[in-house]
């Protein structure tokens, strides 16, 4: 059973940006995954009891629920550019709706290629690829063992599809043309994220010790950063990579990465939270959603942390945030299985 209210609550007036929540849909199981359409409508919202709902986020209305997992689902591997998902089970067993991919168990980890060819997975087995033009499965070096982190690159050299996976000795690169190389920097320590540059030459690691740094593949260079005060949980570089974010548990940082890079200015903006359950960063522009386990949603310009534009509460922890294509929506997850539709304009 699916309730579906629509309703406008605006913000407090006298500034540039606005936040309206538009649509809020309740779909009687806890979310693990929301996806928007590429024209922006409509948004597809995993639930935890498998089932796919999707929702015009226009007119407010629900236009089908599917069920496409029996038994419970941990989470939800959208394929780019296309309307395909996988999943994997709270079991940890890696499966489609039509059993397209050999079913995989013991699964940590599992994320999809740019380019949309290529799934590489972390297993009990270790690190596999999935290539689905040629439906079958590719495994790097045997010899390797202990993957940790594993990252696409958004702009492959090779044209295909470039993996660096974090080991105990360095990182892979693994290339989808069978090229690999072994790289024993930048890793000093276990990581706690990773994440390329847009352009495709740095990468930014994260260590569990808290300290962070950006590597230069092809000169084996590295800068270290400042600033983070706890390990680091994930990466986000912005569209252009001038901004890198680090979000931990309870902080939020925020490098000029192009100025650490350039001249090796290192230092970080750091914004202290209640803890953070997720975050997105609107692909056109330098803005950042920020989601807390107390219900707030915050929004905030990478080129003016100080200044929270604006903020609201919600009756329980934000879950999942996901921005529209054309950036002027927000989907909002909620704690319970509530998905919110925020409008933001100026």
């Amino acid at each position: 059973m699916i309730a579906m209210h629509s309703s406008e609550v605006p913000f407090n007036p006298g500034t540039a940006m606005s936040l309206d929540l538009i649509h809020r849909f309740s779909l009687g199981a806890s979310l693990v995954g929301l996806q928007w359409g590429s024209c922006g409508v409509p948004l597809r919202a995993f639930t935890r009891d498998g089932r796919e709902s999707v929702l015009d986020t226009s007119s407010g209305t629900l236009l089908r629920s599917t069920s496409f997992a029996e038994g419970p689902v941990s989470r939800v591997i959208c394929r780019p550019r296309s309307d395909r998902s996988f999943f994997v089970t709270t079991q940890g067993v890696l499966n489609d709706s039509d059993d397209s991919v050999p079913p995989l168990e013991a699964v940590r980890d599992a994320t999809w290629s740019p380019c949309g060819r290529f799934l590489s997975v972390l297993s009990g087995r270790g690190l596999t690829v999935w290539n689905a033009d040629k439906r079958k499965l590719v495994t790097p070096p045997s010899r390797l063992e202990g993957f940790d982190l594993m990252a696409w690159n958004p702009t492959p050299a090779d044209g295909f599809g470039q993996l660096a996976a974090t080991v105990p000795s360095g990182v892979l690169l693994w290339s989808a043309c069978g090229v690999t190389a072994l790289r024993v920097g930048p890793c000093s320590a276990p990581t706690s994220g990773l994440a390329w540059h847009p352009a495709g030459r740095h990468l930014a690691v994260a260590y569990q010790s808290g300290s962070v740094e950006i590597w230069d593949q092809l000169t084996d260079q590295s800068v270290r950063l400042a600033g983070a005060v706890d390990p680091v949980r994930r990466l986000l570089w912005d569209h252009k990579g001038s901004f890198l974010i680090g979000v931990s548990l309870t902080s939020l940082c925020v490098w000029n990465a192009q100025a650490a890079m350039d001249c090796g200015h290192t230092d970080a903006w750091v914004q202290r939270e209640a803890p953070l359950t997720d975050v997105a960063l609107r692909g056109n522009g330098n803005l950042l959603a920020v989601g807390n386990i107390e219900g707030r949603l915050e929004l905030r310009r990478l080129s003016s942390p100080s200044a929270c534009l604006r903020s609201t509460e919600f009756a329980s922890t934000v879950t999942h945030l996901a921005w529209s294509t054309s950036g002027r929506r927000l989907a909002v997850g909620i704690d319970g299985g509530q998905v919110c539709i925020v409008r933001v304009c100026r």
